[in-house]
């Protein structure tokens, strides 16, 4: 998922990626961080202790600096313009 969003037409100083955890203990935060590093947008990682599917979202979307946010499932296909067409949608 994350490649693909390196992979957007929409320039990628103009977006970031927050990606709000549920307390994985699979090395997802670990792999996350060093993604960080190499990602052309800026990345965050919030860390949630199982606090449930809707506090992990509006945490995330707290923590995002956007005036828009779109939230994206791991099943939503990310075409390489999908922040693009977004962002001209508003």
């Amino acid at each position: 998922m994350l490649e693909q969003l390196a992979e957007q037409t929409y320039p990628a100083h103009l977006f970031e990626v927050v990606v709000s955890d549920d307390g994985p203990t699979d090395g997802t935060p670990e792999w996350l961080c060093d993604h960080a590093v190499r990602a052309p947008y800026r990345l965050t990682l919030v860390r949630n202790d199982h606090a449930g599917c809707a506090d992990t979202h509006n945490n995330g979307i707290l923590r995002s600096d956007g005036a828009v946010v779109l939230t994206i499932a791991d099943d939503v296909l990310r075409t390489p313009r999908l922040i693009a067409e977004h962002a001209r949608m508003h």
